[in-house]
């Protein structure tokens, strides 16, 4: 159970990167799970690349 919310946090973070938002409002999905499945649902960026390594 741990690792699957572990993973889906990261998951949940780096999407929220590529959108331009801060990862940190993946945590708010520890409360409202639904925030973060909406703001996900945003269309990327082109300034969210800066967190990409390649």
């Amino acid at each position: 159970m741990i690792v699957l919310l572990v993973s889906l946090l990261s998951l949940t973070w780096r999407r929220l990167h590529d959108a331009g938002l801060p990862g940190a409002l993946a945590l708010i999905g520890l409360v409202l799970p639904i925030v973060p499945l909406v703001l996900c649902t945003l269309p990327p960026r082109p300034d969210g690349r800066r967190f990409d390594t390649g």
